[in-house]
Parts: C-alpha cells; structure tokens; sequence
C-alpha cells in the first residue's frame, strides 16, 4: 500500500508550528521541491550519484516535515538508489513534480479547510 499524498497528523503538527507562516512555507516547499528534482535530473545526467543523494536527502526530509507522505518516500527511494550508485527511470522523476503538484493543492486544500472551520 503507497503512502497517503498527505499524513494530515504530521501536517497538522507543521501548522501549528508555523501558524500563520504556513501558507509562505508551503509555495516555498513547493518552489524548493522542484529545485530538488531538477537537481536530481542534472545530478543523474552527469552520474553523480552523491549530488543526487544529497538532492533526494533534501526533498525526502522537507516533505516529512510537511506531512507529504508519498512524496518523500519516493525521495527516500531515490536517495537509496543515490547512495547505491544506480541508475533511475527519468520517468520517476516526473512522477514526483506531479506528486509536487498534487501535494501543494493538498496543503492549500487542508489549510482553507481548517480556516474556513476556524471562521465557523
């Protein structure tokens, strides 16, 4: 069974933490997460696995940090293959910009949800 795109626990406990810097944190996740991937395609283009590592070690433990459950255990899987020196199917990395995508409208949905409920 995959991971939920969103552990709404381990969001939670980030929007506590962050108030009301959440909404900055979150397009600014989103913009970092996609530095990373890019990264990880130049990192593999050139065959340097430790780049690729370090790129897959960052995106796999900020998207913990939010709650984007999915996301990071496919950061956490290329991470491995970084450190193992193997190759990965660009197609992967596609795979995550969309999860990117997919966990930003998440968070925004989560966030308006809990502000709408807050104004109730």
């Amino acid at each position: 069974m995959s991971a939920p795109t969103l552990n709404a626990g381990r969001f939670a406990e980030a929007l506590e933490l962050l108030g009301e810097e959440m909404p900055d944190a979150i397009d600014e996740f989103r913009n970092l997460a996609l530095q990373d991937i890019a990264a990880l395609h130049r990192a593999y283009e050139t065959n340097n696995h430790a780049a690729a590592s370090a790129a897959a070690h960052r995106l796999a433990g900020a998207s913990m940090t939010l709650g984007a459950s999915r996301l990071s255990a496919q950061a956490e899987s290329l991470e491995a293959a970084g450190k193992a020196g193997g190759p990965i199917d660009p197609d992967e990395l596609q795979a995550m910009a969309v999860e990117v995508a997919t966990v930003h409208r998440s968070m925004l949905a989560a966030l308006a949800a809990r502000d709408a409920g807050s104004a109730g």
